[in-house]
């Protein structure tokens, strides 16, 4: 399934919470991609949404709110920034202690056997 992805200017939107605590997109076991890519979210960071965090979380995951299993984690939503690539750039988000933070492919030093 191909995550819909907001657009602006040229640049795609990638959703990420470099405050400490708990990751956005890392904690989110089963929609990592959704939660650092989708339009629908997107669109509600940047307030460009009448849903509520909670119904766009439930209509991607088909989780209910109400379930224990419902993938979302309070206080990463609350550290959410937007952040812009490039279409076409391969990246990462890397998660310490909650902290997120984006490392693209040219910046990943890689070695080769």
């Amino acid at each position: 399934m191909s995550v819909p992805r907001y657009m602006k200017d040229g640049k795609v939107a990638v959703l990420v919470s470099p405050g400490f605590g708990g990751g956005w997109s890392t904690w989110a076991y089963g929609y990592k991609e959704e939660f650092a890519l989708h339009r629908s979210l997107v669109e509600f960071f940047l307030g460009d949404s009448l849903d509520s965090l909670e119904s766009i979380v439930e209509k991607i995951s088909g989780i209910s709110a109400d379930s224990d299993e419902f993938p979302l984690w309070d206080s990463a939503a609350e550290q959410v920034r937007v952040q812009w690539l490039d279409p076409g750039i391969r990246f990462e988000i890397r998660e310490y202690d909650g902290s997120e933070s984006i490392y693209t492919l040219e910046e990943m030093n890689l070695f080769e056997a």
